[in-house]
């Protein structure tokens, strides 16, 4: 595939069809491949408002697509990230746990934090990465989420969960 046969963009149902063709001109030495540089998913801001994904009130802050980073490559974990946005069409909340780093294919710029997850929202942050929901942080830090055992001498202590006990401590101390 030459470079100038590559589209700019293209959204990612398209990708997703031309990527499960059984069509052999889809295949580059028997792989799949996309043929964009940058996928996007079209956001319907109605259905937004009416799943309750956003309240009115945040109408506004609704974008007509989230763009996805490729980086002229993706890894079947990218490609279930983004059948995930796609399949789901905000039909449902969708989450990704802080404790676990990542680049997301740009999508940081589209994060809420809601405690100890960041919410996938269609709002973009233009490179600032994730926004806070303070409102939810304090509710699920302060009154849902409960905390303690570790100073049973039973509790094995390892370093993922000494890391797990400070990440919670850092976003308390905040």
């Amino acid at each position: 595939m030459y470079a100038d046969s590559l589209v700019p963009n293209l959204d990612a149902k398209t990708a997703y069809n031309f990527i499960l063709s059984k069509d052999p001109q889809t295949k580059m030495d028997g792989e799949s491949f996309i043929t964009a540089k940058h996928l996007f998913l079209p956001i319907d801001a109605q259905k937004v408002i009416k799943r309750g994904t956003l309240p009115l009130s945040r109408a506004g802050e609704i974008l007509p697509q989230i763009n996805i980073e490729t980086n002229n490559r993706l890894t079947k974990s990218d490609l279930m990230v983004i059948e995930l946005l796609k399949e789901n069409n905000w039909k449902r909340p969708l989450y990704f746990a802080t404790s676990i780093g990542g680049e997301y294919m740009g999508l940081m710029d589209h994060f809420e934090l809601t405690g100890l997850t960041y919410q996938v929202l269609p709002i973009g942050l233009k490179g600032s990465g994730s926004s806070v929901n303070t409102d939810e942080v304090y509710t699920n830090l302060m009154t849902k989420f409960k905390y303690g055992g570790i100073e049973n001498k039973k509790v094995y202590l390892d370093q993922t969960v000494l890391n797990m006990c400070l990440s919670h401590r850092r976003l308390l101390d905040n």
